[in-house]
């Protein structure tokens, strides 16, 4: 550790890293150079903004297998004016990244040796895509920022007053980089979002240190008196508000967080103070028609929230005003956004621009597709309450809006930076429960996020579906498809005088029966040999007739010979062709069959009446064959039939709906009901 005095104030000022260039004197918040002679000033800063972030300057932790200590951090100011902190890690083994937390999701990113093409500052864009190393990343921020605090070590010289160009990327599974354009050449720092797996903070090891200030917790409050109208202004979110406006007369204020130099753990919070930077616009709106009041505390989806800013906002199409309400919720893991739009309601947070992927008219965020619902230039007609960021009521935000019910994806862009928000239908019930206090708005139309509400069913419809298919699989399987009887009738021309018709039954060794033909129209009549069934199975009849172009026609019957039980059947057969046209042409089919209830356990005999074309005087050869256990397909048939009853009714019910929803789309459409 290095004996160092500050030049300024004399005090003393410890150098623990090789890698830092400078450190921060925490009496008189000089910049201290490192040099041959000791430490040379290069300015002063302003004192540091207190915010909870869970990193602190000594803090040990772990990347991947590396171990690095929190060396420092800075406090840098963009173009509007918001504020925030970058941490500066050195790992043990001499190389250094950054650290960033936004809202307690912690990246870390490193530089780059080889990061390949650098495009020009001037040349970049927020919402387009550089390639740098081996991925594409998504530009989301291009600024320039200034420094305003800082302490402990940094490791690059921090000039008061400088500027940095920079450029925030984002890639897909949780990518993180910047471009810092402060050095010639530009320096690329890569790196993700870390998990609680990926970064472990070091709990065997003390990480408090000496100096530390109080813990600042989420219930942080402030009352400031309003620089214009005198009347108190609460501010719930002390150590996050940037920006808050005034109840009694919406006047817009920044908000400074007085930190006197060389503040001790035992010195009192930080008191806020007020500086008027506008007036926010007034639509009417109050408490009393707000569905929330500020300061509402409840629980939202197992997370604990707070109430803290509600604006009014609007597009203007073709001379019409679309609006709808913005409420900002504070809880211990971030800011979430609860949207209310003709009544309807979503709950969501931001998400990283890397892991959306635009195509046309539609979004892939982590695999869901989004069909693009609205776009438009959101302008803001009511603020009131605290904000996080530097809130500019008279700018004007692109916007435009993805919807894959129950989720909505909103891109909403603005001068040199693009953002995304993902967010969930959330009904009034839950809302009810979650916030007591909670009143309900006239719901009109369908929400654009809104869930149809028997989704289900045409799930349940086709779970039913395949486990009738499965279950008439099985049976079919499982099923003995015994035969039982086969027989065949040899009947001769017709013209043929004293001829007889032949019964073989072939499923049992008996020889040929000859019988002779009935007079002219009567039927033959033939009755099998008995067989035996085992009951409770149904019986399968096929029959094969070599008809040609004419028909056959046979009516029977099943007899069990112990109870006298009879089942009727009937199949006819019909088989024709020829040339029409010069085209050939066929109808019918050489085959027929039919299927009859179970019979009684036991002898079973068949019994026929055929009747043929008179017309035909070939001879014609009839096979009949009955198998037993035999599963019907018609059954399936008839229970899909059945079950799809509900399910076209609720598609037709779907389609209404889906297009209820598009009709408040700029990209109508026809009902859809995909699931």
């Amino acid at each position: 550790m290095a004996e160092l005095r500050c030049p300024g104030c004399g005090s003393g000022v410890d150098l623990d890293f090789d890698v830092a260039c400078v450190t921060v004197c925490s009496a008189c918040l000089k910049v201290l150079e490192r040099s041959d002679v000791g430490l040379k000033a290069l300015g002063t800063l302003g004192p540091l903004r207190p915010t909870r972030s869970r990193l602190k300057v000594g803090m040990r932790g772990r990347y991947d297998l590396q171990f690095f200590t929190v060396m420092g951090r800075v406090q840098l100011t963009e173009s509007s004016g918001n504020v925030w902190d970058e941490w500066y890690a050195a790992f043990d083994g001499g190389k250094w990244g950054w650290l960033f937390d936004d809202a307690g999701r912690i990246h870390l990113s490193i530089a780059q040796e080889k990061p390949g093409r650098i495009p020009r500052f001037e040349s970049l864009q927020a919402g387009t895509t550089v390639t740098l190393g081996d991925k594409t990343h998504t530009i989301v921020e291009v600024d320039v920022a200034s420094a305003v605090a800082a302490e402990g070590e940094i490791p690059f010289r921090l000039d008061p007053g400088e500027n940095f160009p920079f450029a925030d990327l984002s890639s897909e599974g949780g990518g993180f980089g910047t471009i810092d354009y402060s050095f010639d050449p530009p320096r690329v720092y890569l790196g993700r979002e870390l998990s609680a797996n990926a970064f472990v903070l070091d709990t065997a090891l003390d990480t408090s240190m000496p100096d530390d200030p109080p813990k600042r917790t989420a219930t942080d409050e402030a009352t400031v008196a309003c620089p214009k109208c005198a009347k108190p202004v609460r501010i719930l979110a002390a150590g996050e508000t940037v920006r808050v406006v005034c109840g009694a007369c919406r006047t817009l204020c920044d908000v400074s967080i007085d930190t006197p130099p060389g503040r001790r753990p035992t010195d009192p919070a930080p008191s806020a103070r007020l500086t008027v930077s506008g007036q926010a616009p007034h639509l009417n709106v109050n408490e009393s028609t707000m569905a929330l009041p500020l300061g509402a505390k409840g629980t939202l989806r197992g997370e604990a929230l707070t109430l803290l800013g509600f604006r009014v906002r609007s597009v203007r199409k073709d001379g019409v005003r679309y609006g709808w309400q913005e409420y900002l919720l504070h809880g211990t893991v971030g800011f979430r956004f609860l949207d209310c739009a003709n009544g309807h309601f979503t709950l969501g947070r931001t998400v990283a621009a890397g892991d959306v992927r635009v195509d046309g008219g539609y979004v892939r965020h982590k695999g869901q597709r989004y069909e693009r619902f609205s776009v438009g230039r959101a302008q803001t007609d009511d603020l009131i309450g605290e904000w996080p960021w530097r809130v500019d009521p008279a700018a004007q935000e692109g916007t435009t809006e993805y919807v894959s019910p129950p989720f909505l994806l909103a891109q909403e862009t603005s001068a040199g930076e693009v953002d995304w928000t993902l967010s969930e239908h959330i009904t009034h019930r839950e809302l009810a429960a979650g916030f007591p206090g909670f009143k309900a708005p006239a719901q009109r139309g369908v929400g654009a996020a809104e869930p149809f509400a028997h989704a289900a069913v045409p799930r349940l419809w086709l779970l039913a579906s395949a486990a009738l298919v499965a279950l008439f699989l099985a049976s079919t399987v499982t099923a003995s498809h015994k035969v039982v009887l086969q027989q065949r009738v040899e009947i001769p021309p017709l013209s043929t005088p004293g001829a007889s018709y032949t019964v073989n039954t072939l499923s049992v060794t008996a020889p040929p029966v000859s019988f002779p033909m009935p007079p002219a129209g009567q039927p033959i009549v033939v009755t099998s040999e008995p067989f035996e069934v085992r009951g409770n199975k149904n019986l399968a009849v096929s029959a094969v007739a070599g008809v040609d172009n004419s028909w056959l026609f046979a009516a029977g019957q099943f007899l069990n010979e112990d109870s006298g039980d009879l089942q009727p059947f009937s199949v006819e057969v019909g088989y024709y062709h020829g040339t029409e046209g010069g085209e050939d042409w066929t109808e019918g089919s050489t085959t027929a069959g039919t299927r009859v209830s179970a019979m009684p356990e036991g002898s079973t005999r068949l019994q026929l009446e055929i009747e043929r074309d008179p017309a035909d005087v070939r001879p014609v050869t009839l096979d009949i064959e009955v198998v037993e256990d035999d599963p019907d397909p018609a059954y399936v048939l008839i229970g899909l039939i059945l079950l799809g009853i509900p399910g076209v009714l609720v598609w037709m019910i779907r389609s209404g709906f889906e297009r209820r929803r598009w009709e408040d789309s700029d990209f109508p459409k026809g009902g859809k009901a995909d699931d």
